[in-house]
């Protein structure tokens, strides 16, 4: 016996199977399957000749009514529900928890000195937090998991220097990283004074940069053209995970994301940077062909800034845009006040 639900776009498909992640689904059918008995659900998009077929666990019957018409409740496990995922490019469903950062990492060229195990010469940090820190230089022969001793001279004209103990997280030629461990109330304190008094070594940026993230080629380009016309610098992505890489990196000032995309969808994207210390004041806007309703409740599920619904006006999208870049970035007033 097979049940069938016709879906009308991937979009639909993806909004009741994937992300409503009830393990539920209901499937209007006058048959009546035994109930804890295993069937066949075709899942049929216009576009595939052959359904998606997924195997699912009877757990409910519904009666017609004046109301309803019959039916019964399916529930399918993840392993089923991943060659949805995999249909629409999705990343496996434990992929979705990628590590978010809890603290802001700064970029601090401040001399590091290596005490446990004694290396001769300096190193450099790259980047620091209150949580870790990255060095660059002789490293030597470190691993992960080992524990180090290390001084940093937050003023190189000064011998004072702070002495942590630090676990090494990832080491290779010329470069790891690691998490500090063992600190004490005072060794923290001063850490988090040093930090506050850093200035991001980032130039301050004289056209705002746009990052857009779809997987579609067409849409990419179109908006690459009409917002360069506008004077805004833009960077591309095509998936989620390309996307992340690129906002750490390239530190755009607003994200326009699609969410359907292949790896990390759009909604999961979102969440991530809304829940990382160094991004979360980052505006993202969604765009994207899902109905109305559904895409204001993605995206306050995903703490998205706006949304606008595709096919996309060019002028409603300009004023969105404009508006969310018309406000000076925190840094920058941060660095007027100084």
């Amino acid at each position: 016996m097979a049940l069938r639900l016709d879906f009308a776009n991937k979009y639909e498909l993806w909004t009741n199977v994937v992300r409503a992640n009830t393990h539920r689904l209901l499937v209007p059918t006058e048959q009546a399957p035994r109930v804890g008995g295993k069937v066949n659900l075709e899942l049929k998009l216009p576009e595939l000749r052959l359904p998606i077929v997924v195997k699912g666990k009877v757990v409910g019957r519904r009666d017609k009514s004046d109301r309803f018409e019959a039916g019964v409740y399916l529930k399918v496990e993840d392993e089923e529900l991943d060659k949805v995922r995999r249909y629409l490019g999705l990343a496996p469903r434990d992929s979705d928890a990628e590590k978010m950062r809890r603290y802001p990492r700064l970029k601090w060229a401040a001399q590091v000195r290596f005490v446990e195990p004694n290396l001769q010469e300096a190193g450099e940090i790259g980047t620091i937090s209150e949580s870790g820190i990255d060095v660059n230089g002789p490293v030597g022969e470190l691993v992960a998991g080992q524990q180090v001793k290390m001084a940093i001279f937050p003023d190189p004209d000064k011998a004072d220097s702070i002495d942590l103990s630090v676990e090494v997280v990832w080491a290779t030629e010329g470069r790891m990283g690691g998490r500090f461990v063992d600190m004490s109330r005072d060794e923290r304190t001063r850490l988090v004074d040093v930090l506050g008094s850093c200035i991001d070594c980032h130039s301050p940026e004289t056209t705002p940069r746009i990052l857009v993230a779809d997987d579609d080629p067409m849409v990419l380009q179109f908006l690459t053209q009409a917002l360069e016309l506008h004077s805004y610098e833009v960077v591309a992505a095509t998936s989620g995970d390309e996307a992340l890489r690129l906002i750490r990196t390239q530190r755009p000032r607003l994200v326009l994301m699609d969410i359907l995309m292949p790896g990390v969808d759009g909604v999961a994207t979102c969440a991530m940077i809304k829940g990382d210390a160094e991004l979360c004041d980052l505006p993202v806007i969604f765009m994207s062909a899902i109905e109305p309703d559904k895409l204001h409740e993605l995206a306050d599920e995903a703490g998205a800034s706006d949304y606008i619904h595709k096919p996309m006006n060019l002028g409603d999208l300009m004023n969105l845009v404009g508006r969310y870049l018309a406000t000076e970035p925190k840094e920058a007033k941060a660095k007027k006040a100084v």
